[in-house]
C-alpha cells in the first residue's frame, strides 16, 4: 500500500531491489547498477490486498 503513485513506485523498486539481492547478492556486492523505471502505475482496488503479491520481474540488458 501506499499514499501516492511517486511511493507506491519507490516500495516497487525497493522490492525488486531486495528481490534480486536475495537470489544474487549482486546488489549488496556492488556488482551490478540497476536503473529502474515504472512503465504503468495504477490505482487497484482494496480487495487486491487480500491476493498474494505478484512477485514477476523483467531486467533488460543495457545496450
Amino acid at each position: 500500500m501506499a499514499s501516492t503513485i511517486r511511493n507506491a513506485q519507490e516500495i516497487a523498486f525497493r522490492r525488486v531491489r531486495e528481490n534480486l539481492d536475495r537470489q544474487t547478492g549482486w546488489v549488496t556486492a556492488g556488482a551490478v547498477t540497476l536503473e529502474l523505471e515504472a512503465e504503468e502505475t495504477a490505482s487497484a482496488p482494496i480487495y487486491r490486498l487480500l491476493k498474494p503479491d505478484n512477485r514477476g520481474h523483467t531486467f533488460y540488458k543495457q545496450e
